[in-house]
């Protein structure tokens, strides 16, 4: 054998390898052929081939998997790990869409799961995919990768990067209506964080409490774990923390401020500052001096001679006073002069809820009449917050006077409702006088004396016509503190006189005092500043679509204790625009601006609105600036802004076009059926497929189309095996889902008389012509079979079965081509 006659024969042998590897390639199912593979000891898993990839490119991520494990495969999490080769549209963790894969099986655990190619290189594109598995019972876990190719640069422009910046979640934070923290101690809160995009993740969130100065909340810790590592769109969580806060803190709403930092499903990384308001409550009180005397100790003096008064200094707060100084004034030669001792009295400190007793010796002028004269004393402090504080109170002394007669009544008590009050506040004072004497006290006027920083509320004169011996009557007066009132301890005056017995005017006095807790330099407007906040807000109906009307209800709280806020001028903004038609949300028969005349302290104001939403909004979370202008009581300006936020949904619009159908046809035999599906919305469609259901055997029995931008439409073909005669049932099924995650169901029905095919009559001619009717037989002619009706049925079927054929097999070989890469 020469050497030609050897290469040839090489030749010819090569050529047959080529042929039979090229035939078993493309006998090969599309997925498998073109796909690339990673080994592992339990398993195979098999990627589509994707092609080579533009940076910036979308693609689809299909993986099969192969177990040879000997024993049920379980997948309890899959992941991607972001290594800037791909990126995601959502978070790391995906749900596969099987989990459970039998020895000896494949399965494709992940459909068409969308990626975005990103890689600046050409080499070196690797995937890692992270899977954590059970082999029967026993927990495994593998590290996959694959290797993406990148299209050469040089043979078209690369689209435009993708920008995922865009993609923001969107959190909102909100506490409970009555969430409240209690001074001097740690409480709990809870705030709940909502993700309020449709379509976009938060993860990796990481709270931090932003402390401002005048802030009552001193520290806050996290209670929950740190960071929130996911937050799907439309979800909420619970953040729980504990707060600690200022114990000197006056009850209010306060301001709570911290920031939020997170990340989208790509990695890019936001952060927004958060306000919710806290209730503060605070049941201890800051340290407050009094000075008084005692009923027990029945003071009482006579003109013209000595006597003691035991005072008693308490501090009616929860906090201590220290370096206190009480002053005695007011002492002359017609009252009161000391006897002994000094009129400045130092004391070192004063717990809360303690006092401590003076003793004063004391001569009362020999002029007096029969009355009570005051005794002032002016006291000073510092309190345990750090604030030094003064005022002057009295007590007051009642004198018999020389050679007057000494009335029988006596006043056995003397209180008040609040001992602290504010210049909203109204209180009573009550007070309980008896008759000791044995005679009757007739004409007994009782009468109260606030001074001109208390207003009387109810009558501040009472004129008992009688009381008789022994019996005791107890009488309210009402008052409420000036809205001028100055910051301090206010003496409240009882008198009681009557005629005694002997027809003389008998008069006994006493007081008891009230501290009025008003705003220092309240005409000053850089303190105090009354603040409006949007309390609360709803919409109606709660889901606000797209091209439809909603109202909005809000209520507006001021928050200030004692401060009323007025001339309110309210606006409302949408910082986003629709590109086409403008604001998202348009006031219907009112405008975007509102006025209210005044809002109380601590009151609200309910305010609603009939809004329009535009019918191209995309579905978000939109938000509203409200925008307020206001005054307080002395007509300072201010401007306030506070933010809400509206979700807004794009109903979808899904349609099948009208179908064709025969009104009979015979059992078992194929009827071949036509549609399209439109996404006819302005929104897209996602997870498309569809379905048939009812007395119908279909090939295909279901299908899946991926996503449905708006305007896109499919083209369906059917064939429809009946499988029962009677009157047949069906209808087309289409699931998708969404932007907003929702899960949509389309319908359509359709029905076909079934018949029956006609049973073999033994009378029938099968080899002869069809039968005439008298009269009209022909001549002698030949027929036999193929002149006959069965020869015509069965020529009907098969023909009927063969195109039926023949489509399927085109179909077939139309949906292979597609699927080749």
């Amino acid at each position: 054998m020469d050497m030609k006659q050897v290469l040839k024969k090489i030749s010819n042998l090569t050529l047959a390898l080529i042929f039979v590897l090229v035939t078993m390639i493309s006998i090969l199912p599309p997925d498998v052929a073109t796909a690339l593979t990673y080994q592992h000891d339990h398993f195979n898993l098999i990627m589509a081939d994707v092609g080579a990839l533009e940076k910036g490119q979308a693609f689809n991520l299909t993986l099969t998997m192969e177990n040879k494990s000997g024993q049920k495969i379980t997948i309890d999490k899959l992941s991607i790990r972001n290594n800037g080769v791909v990126i995601m549209t959502g978070m790391e963790d995906i749900e596969p869409d099987k989990d459970e894969i039998e020895n000896g099986t494949s399965e494709k655990i992940l459909n068409s799961y969308k990626l975005y190619f990103v890689s600046e290189g050409a080499d070196n594109n690797r995937i890692d995919i992270m899977i954590e598995y059970k082999v029967g019972t026993s927990d495994h876990s593998a590290d996959a990768f694959f290797y993406l190719e990148a299209a050469d640069k040089g043979v078209k422009d690369p689209e435009p990067p993708f920008d995922s910046s865009k993609y923001n979640p969107g959190l909102v934070a909100s506490v409970a209506d009555n969430a409240t923290v209690m001074a001097g101690q740690y409480t709990g809160l809870d705030v709940t964080l909502k993700n309020t995009s449709v379509s976009t993740s938060a993860g990796n969130i990481v709270f931090t409490p932003v402390y401002e100065s005048g802030s009552p909340f001193t520290h806050v810790k996290t209670l929950s774990d740190m960071p929130i590592r996911d937050l799907r769109p439309n979800d909420s969580q619970t953040l729980k923390l504990s707060v600690n806060t200022d114990k000197f803190a006056n009850p209010g709403l306060y301001p709570f401020r911290f920031k939020l930092t997170y990340k989208n499903p790509w990695g890019d990384e936001f952060s927004s500052e958060h306000i919710v308001y806290i209730n503060v409550a605070n049941n201890n009180l800051n340290a407050r001096l009094t000075v008084r005397t005692s009923s027990a100790d029945n003071v009482s003096a006579v003109a013209g001679k000595s006597f003691t008064v035991p005072v008693y200094v308490s501090n009616t707060g929860d906090f201590y006073a220290k370096d206190i100084l009480i002053t005695l004034q007011g002492l002359s030669q017609d009252t009161f002069i000391l006897s002994s001792g000094t009129n400045r009295i130092s004391i070192d400190r004063i717990n809360g809820k303690d006092f401590k007793k003076i003793d004063l010796s004391l001569v009362a002028a020999k002029g007096l009449k029969t009355a009570s004269y005051p005794l002032s004393f002016r006291v000073e402090y510092t309190t345990e917050s750090g604030e030094k504080d003064s005022e002057t109170q009295e007590i007051w002394i009642p004198v018999t006077g020389s050679g007057d007669a000494v009335s029988s009544l006596e006043i056995l008590e003397v209180k008040t409702s609040k001992t602290t009050v504010t210049t909203s506040d109204i209180f009573d004072v009550s007070v309980t006088i008896k008759n000791a004497g044995t005679v009757n006290a007739e004409q007994v006027k009782v009468s109260a004396d606030g001074t001109s920083a208390l207003l009387p509320v109810s009558q501040n004169l009472f004129i008992l016509s009688k009381l008789t011996p022994g019996e005791t009557r107890t009488l309210t007066f009402k008052y409420q503190p000036s809205p001028d009132a100055q910051r301090g301890s206010v003496p409240i005056v009882i008198r009681v006189e009557s005629l005694d017995g002997s027809g003389n005017n008998a008069m006994i006095s006493q007081a008891v005092s009230v501290f009025v807790d008003a705003d220092k330099g309240s005409t000053d407007p850089s303190k105090n500043v009354p603040k409006i906040i949007v309390g609360s807000y709803s919409y109606e109906p709660q889901q606000v679509k797209a091209g439809e009307r909603f109202t909005l209800y809000m209520s507006f709280r001021n928050t200030h204790s004692s401060k009323t806020i007025r001339n309110i001028k309210g606006s409302f903004n949408v910082e986003e625009k629709s590109n086409t038609t403008g604001n998202v949300f348009t006031p219907v028969d009112s405008s975007n601006t509102f006025f209210i005349d005044e809002i109380r302290p601590r009151d609200s104001y309910d305010w609603a609105v009939n809004l329009y939403t535009i019918p191209d909004a995309l579905s978000k979370t939109y938000t509203v600036i409200i925008s307020f202008e206001y005054e307080d009581e002395y007509g300072n300006p201010y401007t306030a802004q506070e933010i809400i936020g509206i979700p807004v949904y794009q109903p979808s619009r899904f349609e099948v076009s009208e179908i064709s159908l025969p009104s009979e046809v015979y059992m078992g035999q194929p009827v071949y059926i036509s549609f399209s599906l439109y996404n006819m919305g302005k929104t897209d469609l996602y997870n498309v497929k569809m379905s048939v259901q009812g007395d119908f055997a279909a090939d295909p029995m279901s299908n899946y189309f991926g996503n449905f931008t708006p305007g896109y439409m499919e083209w369906c073909e059917i064939n429809l095996i009946p499988m029962q005669p009677g009157m047949g049932m069906g209808k087309i099924v289409v699931e998708y889902e969404t932007t907003s995650g929702e899960i949509m169901t389309y319908e359509k029905e359709f029905a076909m008389n079934v018949l029956e095919m006609p049973a073999y009559d033994p009378g029938f001619p099968v080899d002869g012509p069809f039968p005439m009717d008298p009269g009209m037989e022909p001549g002698n002619e030949g027929g036999g079979f193929f002149s006959s009706v069965w020869f015509y049925i069965i020529l009907g079927v098969v023909v009927a079965a063969g195109i039926a054929i023949t489509i399927i097999v085109v179909r077939k070989r139309k949906k292979n081509k597609e699927f080749e890469f």
